[in-house]
């Protein structure tokens, strides 16, 4: 095997998503274009809860074989990740002879301190030997970021050098790494293409059976200028967020209330101030773009829309 033919995947939030000058793998692609093959797949503004429950689906639709699976999620905003699914990760990745590493990078709003996510990412690597990155401190948080955690190019570069240092001794290891114990709870994890705009007032109930132990819903959505209140079994969530300007992909959970989860779209006014952009004059209808939805710990037992 030549270095070409060993595959790096990264599988993250929106630092990893971003392309162009400002992106850590743009700089990372132009250092390892000769070395190894790189791709990735990132989903701005959502979390690890969620999205990380799409990474055995993102593996697949990746062509060639992955030797590395850098999953990003820190920069995030939501500050804990479920245990059960970290562990669950981490054994898709270990059998597949994948090597799991965490990459963590900086957020200015934690800069002298570990969230809870920190904190379970450092937790499960001492516990069984996966190797973490921890990136916060090789930049200039005041010159090197354009956000709360968004590089400028200066910090995409050093993001990218360190990284390139560093993964010849993860190279070195993975022999071991791949033979750590990977007898995880191992969620039972399905998914059903809809392909389906949800108007105001329409709703979708989702009848479930055999529930195991984690039984959960996740959403598989577009958002953007259009995107609605929605009610998720009689609670609340607003889907627009202040990123709406732009259409992107989504994931939001659901819990699964007496065997079933309902999913309807509130017709209710939204308050557009907080854009980052400026906000559309001839604003869409709302809707709730649905791809389609993952069952977790649990199978479908029949739909209406």
């Amino acid at each position: 095997m030549t270095n070409k033919d060993i595959k790096l995947f990264f599988h993250g939030a929106s630092v990893t998503q971003q392309d162009g000058d400002q992106s850590y793998l743009h700089h990372f692609k132009v250092l390892a274009d000769d070395i190894y093959t790189v791709d990735k797949v990132g989903y701005g503004g959502t979390h690890f809860n969620e999205g990380s429950i799409s990474l055995e689906r993102d593996i697949l639709n990746s062509r060639g074989l992955i030797k590395i699976c850098f999953l990003e999620w820190q920069t995030a905003q939501t500050d804990s990740f479920s245990e059960y699914k970290l562990r669950h990760i981490i054994g898709i990745l270990l059998r597949q002879k994948i090597v799991p590493v965490f990459l963590i990078l900086a957020r200015k709003d934690c800069l002298h301190f570990n969230r809870d996510s920190d904190e379970s990412v450092f937790k499960i690597s001492e516990e069984i030997g996966i190797p973490v990155l921890d990136y916060r401190g090789i930049i200039n948080h005041e010159e090197d970021l354009r956000d709360v955690c968004h590089t400028n190019a200066n910090g995409a570069k050093k993001y990218a050098i360190k990284l390139f240092e560093d993964i010849p001794n993860i190279l070195k290891r993975s022999e071991s790494i791949l033979n750590i114990d990977h007898s995880f709870y191992k969620l039972s994890i399905d998914y059903h293409k809809l392909n389906l705009n949800l108007t105001e007032t329409s709703s979708i109930k989702i009848f479930l059976k055999n529930l195991k132990t984690y039984p959960e819903i996740i959403l598989d959505h577009y958002i953007g200028p259009y995107s609605p209140y929605v009610s998720i079994n009689n609670i609340e969530v607003l889907f627009w967020d202040k990123w709406c300007h732009y259409e992107r992909h989504d994931f939001k959970s659901a819990e699964v209330i007496n065997n079933s989860t309902v999913i309807s779209v509130l017709k209710k006014e939204i308050d557009y101030s907080s854009c980052l952009r400026e906000f559309p004059v001839d604003r869409p209808p709302k809707k709730i773009a649905l791809k389609g939805f993952f069952t977790v710990d649990c199978e479908v037992e029949s739909i209406e829309i």
